[in-house]
């Protein structure tokens, strides 16, 4: 994927992709405009157009229809970090385009060291860069509290049948979840919503705890990926792997 910011305030998205099959290639181009404000660039999308991997082409040429797409993002907070600009993605919700500032943090948490980090913008031209705990004083809270000055570490104190109710209140939710977890650590720790954390002791599995809603001292999650009989016997969690 490239972005392309031009002195008049006009902008090209492309993106590119080989299939695995026969080798071919889609692409997708969206243009439009763009302002920065207040450190965000800011993004209009007026046409898009996309060629599948037999060539077919088809063209959208409504701003509205491009966004309700579900392919685009239209803000960027702007940070600059050593000699590097990146233009990170903070809006949180439960589709398919995470919060760049929260899976930056839960990467450095999880090694608890500098991390590669890869698919986000930046004014380089290379798959990933490695970034550190330093990122923090790049980023605006509150997302610079998400990267940790050491890891957390907390018990299961019970578990719960998922209910309607569970599903109407938390949107982070995963529709195949069965359990909602609640750990003893909570905000005065340093957790946070979407925080992923990974099981420790005896009957560790490989899959991930994401924070769904925090209190002071305890919070609650959902095993995602729950496919293996040990995560239900999951005891320990850690912010590191």
């Amino acid at each position: 994927m490239t972005l392309t910011l031009t002195k008049d305030f006009t902008f090209t998205e492309h993106t590119k992709a080989l299939s695995c099959v026969d080798r071919s290639i889609s692409s997708n181009t969206i243009s439009g405009t763009f302002k920065i404000s207040k450190n965000r660039l800011i993004l209009t999308p007026k046409k898009l157009l996309y060629y599948d991997f037999q060539g077919n082409c088809s063209k959208l040429e409504e701003t509205d229809t491009i966004i309700k797409s579900g392919c685009f993002i239209t803000e960027y907070k702007i940070v600059k970090y050593k000699d590097l600009i990146l233009l990170l993605n903070d809006f949180t919700n439960t589709g398919n385009y995470p919060n760049d500032f929260i899976d930056i943090a839960n990467s450095i948490n999880r090694k608890d060291s500098n991390t590669e980090i890869r698919y986000i913008w930046k004014n380089v031209d290379n798959n990933s860069i490695t970034v550190g705990k330093d990122i923090a004083d790049s980023f605006p809270p509150p997302w610079n509290e998400y990267i940790l000055i050491k890891p957390i570490d907390g018990k299961v104190i019970a578990s719960n049948r998922v209910c309607k109710v569970d599903k109407a209140q938390y949107k982070y939710l995963d529709p195949a979840s069965k359990y909602i977890f609640t750990l003893d650590i909570g905000k005065e720790a340093g957790i946070r919503e979407k925080m992923r954390l990974y099981a420790q002791g005896e009957n560790v599995c490989f899959c991930e705890f994401i924070i769904l809603a925090v209190e002071a001292k305890q919070c609650k999650g959902f095993v995602s990926q729950f496919q293996e009989k040990n995560c239900i016997k999951n005891m320990e969690y850690s912010t590191k792997e």
